[in-house]
């Protein structure tokens, strides 16, 4: 998950350990590979109400993209990473006042949604000599009955025209809770008494004033409803009991009783759900719609305690850390090369916003296209800050903003660009050492 991207206008918010503002406009996104038990029709843990024909969690095999690639005897569906972005939905860690009667967020343009990973390769671009970011990317414009992002009772084609894609690379932020402390949830007390001198607390919540040692939870099966509890260091429960976010809890109080138990039961929104809950199977959910709460941390890693079970509804086996690239130290310095695309369908053209071709097919019907994206990253859009060079490149940040509806990208191929030849950017005339 993203820190909340700091910008010369501040339009996202400023972080501060004091209040809760800077979460205001953080608005839920969820990233995954679909799970290929969605494609089996041989499979007894398949959904059976499940629509494989939607163009934004359909498989996708690898000759709709690469047309001259040879097809297999079995042929092996492309990893196709997904990105859903719920403009309307809060985010985690969001405790807006100003939501509407029926729960959602007010002004959905305004806000943002993201995900954020350390470089794990070499930092040094200039001498991997990284000279893009390439991907492909579906249409996220398709008409028709298969191109509505199916989330919800109402399901919608994607018509907004200000939606925006932006890339950050550099240093940004890992301090998710903007708090000035290292959270992590295996520091947190295994026996789950909260002292002053085990915790910090802040307006955001708990931390531990442990030192991190290890990338484990306790070995007693017992702690790990005391530390499973995402970043903000308190179970649902503590979220609503507590004297935590009484702003928030005053409006919440003031919605109808529906609405507001469902936000009472998790009132920081970060309680993780499984894809194949059961409850998902009640409700008639769509594949985009179970992944909604996948990358949400609270009690996303049980302990498998039924021997029978054939899958164990988990979203990680390792415990939440603001440190993304492990260094013991929380940065958040936010200087940064910014890259734009803005997502309508008139700027999606060849030889537009760094598109270097397109892919038309039919499938299902529908005319569905791939646009090749390789952005120069030595010719941002932006710089945030004083950076200079690209000797330390440690973070990329993604997110999406400017939208209404729900949206989904679709990325195949998704790639940092480097070659072992090197351009030559000096006059060939001219003698000496370069």
């Amino acid at each position: 998950m993203a820190s909340t991207p700091v910008t010369d206008d501040g339009r996202f918010g400023m972080p501060s350990g004091n209040n809760l503002n800077s979460g205001y406009k953080r608005a839920k996104v969820a990233w995954y590979i679909v799970d290929n038990v969605f494609y089996r029709s041989n499979d007894s843990n398949t959904p059976a109400n499940i629509d494989t024909e939607n163009h934004y969690s359909r498989s996708v095999i690898p000759q709709e993209i690469f047309t001259e690639q040879d097809r297999r005897q079995v042929n092996i569906n492309l990893p196709i990473f997904d990105i859903a972005y719920f403009p309307t939905e809060r985010g985690p860690y969001n405790y807006n006042p100003d939501i509407l009667d029926n729960g959602r967020l007010s002004v959905p343009e305004q806000n943002w949604g993201g995900l954020t990973r350390a470089i794990t390769s070499d930092v040094d671009f200039d001498k991997t000599n990284i000279e893009f970011i390439e991907f492909w990317l579906m249409d996220p414009f398709i008409e028709g009955l298969n191109g509505r992002v199916l989330v919800g009772n109402n399901p919608v084609n994607n018509t907004d025209l200000s939606g925006k894609l932006t890339l950050n690379l550099g240093s940004v932020s890992e301090d998710v809770i903007p708090d000035d402390n290292h959270g992590f949830e295996n520091g947190m007390p295994a026996d789950g008494i909260i002292t002053e001198g085990n915790t910090h607390t802040s307006v955001w919540g708990r931390t531990t004033t442990q030192q991190f040692l290890t990338n484990t939870f306790d070995n007693s099966t017992s702690s790990r409803e005391n530390q499973d509890i995402g970043l903000d260091g308190v179970n649902s429960e503590t979220e609503l009991n507590d004297t935590l976010y009484q702003i928030f809890k005053q409006r919440v109080a003031l919605l109808t009783p529906l609405i507001r138990q469902k936000i009472e039961e998790d009132i920081s929104a970060d309680d993780f759900t499984y894809f194949l809950d059961a409850d998902k199977d009640a409700e008639n959910q769509q594949i985009v719609e179970r992944y909604q709460d996948f990358n949400l941390m609270e009690n996303n890693s049980p302990v498998a305690t039924d021997a029978s079970q054939s899958i164990i509804p988990s979203g990680s086996n390792f415990p939440e850390n603001e440190d993304l690239n492990i260094d013991n130290t929380v940065s958040d310095l936010e200087e940064y090369y910014e890259y734009n695309i803005d997502l309508n369908p008139s700027a999606l053209v060849v030889g537009n916003q760094n598109i270097q071709d397109k892919v038309t097919n039919v499938v299902n019907g529908d005319e569905v296209s791939w646009y090749l994206f390789r952005i120069p990253v030595r010719q941002p859009d932006r710089r945030q800050g004083s950076i200079e060079g690209f000797k330390s490149i440690r973070y990329m940040r993604m997110y999406m903003t400017g939208f209404t509806t729900p949206v989904v990208l679709r990325l195949a191929d998704f790639h940092l660009v480097g070659s072992q030849w090197r351009r030559f950017n000096e006059n060939l005339e001219e003698t000496g050492f370069f």
